[in-house]
């Protein structure tokens, strides 16, 4: 499955997200905003107390991802049990953990608000190849963000993660930062990007390498050919 987003850093965009209101798509409303059967109330209650000077869906979940970028920290040394619900534990007591967390945490935050949201898997945008002509994505550039819809604009990206430390991101696939086995990089085609990895790589880590494959990586490396929905 391919996905497309878009960055908001344009300001003349502002005014028009800021405007774009609650009409959804039924499309989008009966998947995006789907919430577990039972979800700890105290989301729900700290979403709203985060967002309440917020008076559109998008400032809110400007607002959102402000909150879980300041108020929480990277990490990924996790302590404790987490018992049978990691979101709150992670909201409530740990209050730090690595960027499924944070990404994981704003999607639900953001339904909760009535804002279509959605995780999204991919990676960061690795260092340019300037001999080759592409880019150098190293599994340790693994990373997890977030998507809202917003009508007459699509789907927006957000990172609520906090900046982690050098040491932090270098073990977040340890297999893959040990390995020796080469790096994973993006060819370009077109306007598009195809993934590759090494064939020692492939061949010693075959699951894993299809799965990488199959993870959405285009919009991290290429935020400048942002699609319009």
């Amino acid at each position: 499955m391919r996905l497309h987003g878009n960055f908001a850093t344009s300001g003349a965009r502002r005014p028009r997200l800021a405007a774009a209101g609650s009409d959804y798509p039924a499309a989008i409303s009966d998947m995006y905003l789907q919430l577990p059967s039972e979800i700890d109330p105290r989301i729900a209650a700290l979403a709203r107390s985060a967002t309440e000077h917020a008076p559109t869906p998008y400032d809110k979940a400007i607002e959102l991802e402000h909150f879980l970028k300041t108020k929480y920290h990277y990490t990924l040394d996790l302590t404790g049990n987490p018992g049978t619900d990691p979101l709150a534990h992670f909201l409530f007591t740990t209050r730090a953990g690595h960027c499924e967390y944070f990404a994981s945490s704003m999607t639900v935050m953001l339904r909760t608000l009535g804002i279509p949201s959605r995780e999204v898997n991919g990676f960061l945008p690795g260092e340019f190849n300037e001999l080759g002509g592409d880019y150098i994505v190293r599994a340790s550039d693994a990373h997890s963000w977030v998507e809202a819809y917003f009508p007459g604009s699509g789907w927006i990206v957000f990172d609520p993660t906090p900046d982690a430390s050098d040491r932090d991101r270098q073990f977040f696939f340890p297999a893959f930062a040990d390995c020796g086995l080469g790096r994973i990089g993006l060819e370009r085609l077109g306007d598009q990007l195809r993934f590759r990895a090494p064939d020692g790589a492939c061949a010693k880590f075959p699951g894993e390498i299809a799965q990488l494959a199959r993870i959405w990586c285009c919009l991290a490396v290429q935020n400048t050919a942002a699609h319009e929905r």
